[in-house]
């Protein structure tokens, strides 16, 4: 995608007066986009959705943490009448956002932009008991799920997944058809490994963020049985919790 330029564009936080007693308010952010061409947003670098002509609503919970956040794009033109509109928007949890955005800009040809806005709320735990931390110990723990894939160890696959396996039991999942779905994937499935990775941080810490070459899974298996073609992947969404490095997202 070619890159003409950046430029940063800063948003002034936008708030509104109520009479009577101030009511609790757990912020929310979004971007609204309509775009004519192609195009990628990121959250404090991160990458937070792509794709061509579309429009639409991007809730950036995910990637957002206390304080000054940037909101990256690119846009690349496909046809000649092509733009693509980005706006920040910001809402109480539950609520619809407020029309006038926190920041926005419109492109006309193919460029990259930021825009910043200001989270003054904190930023709640992904998982109780998570913490923020830099990052250290996460590659091992990547390598350490890769190795695990590699020797088809189960158990020792299941271990590293303890946060989103209690996440996925909460929800009411049907754990006994995934977890033996998942073991047939280890056991018989072919294996496929990032060997370079990369590691962001999400949340300011509080969650991270890791993926191969052009954001491909840390870990993937394919298996093709019984008619039919599966797919498991694993090891992009992290925390640290009870003293160790786990998956929150597959």
């Amino acid at each position: 995608m070619k890159n003409t330029g950046k430029r940063i564009l800063t948003g002034a936080l936008v708030s509104s007066a109520l009479a009577g007693p101030a009511l609790a308010c757990e912020p929310v952010h979004s971007v609204r986009y309509q775009v004519e061409g192609m195009f990628e947003i990121r959250v404090n670098g991160v990458l937070a959705h792509f794709g061509t002509t579309s429009s639409g609503f991007l809730n950036l919970s995910d990637g957002v943490a206390q304080g000054e956040n940037t909101v990256s794009v690119m846009f690349m033109k496909t046809q000649e009448e092509g733009y693509a509109r980005f706006a920040v928007h910001k809402a109480c949890e539950g609520q619809l956002p407020d029309e006038t955005p926190v920041a926005s800009l419109e492109l006309n040809d193919s460029d990259e932009l930021e825009m910043t806005f200001v989270r003054d709320a904190a930023v709640a735990a992904p998982y109780p008991g998570a913490e923020t931390t830099d990052g250290e110990g996460l590659e091992e723990a990547v390598r350490a799920l890769q190795t695990a894939v590699r020797a088809r160890d189960v158990k020792a696959v299941f271990a590293l997944h303890g946060p989103l396996l209690t996440s996925m039991e909460a929800d009411g999942a049907p754990m006994d058809k995934i977890n033996d779905h998942v073991t047939r994937m280890l056991t018989q499935g072919d294996i496929a490994v990032a060997d370079e990775i990369v590691i962001r941080p999400l949340m300011g810490g509080l969650a991270w963020e890791v993926s191969g070459s052009n954001y491909s899974k840390p870990v993937s298996i394919y298996l093709k049985a019984d008619g039919g073609e599966y797919n498991w992947s694993s090891g992009t969404r992290w925390i640290y919790v009870d003293d160790a490095w786990a998956v929150l997202e597959p």
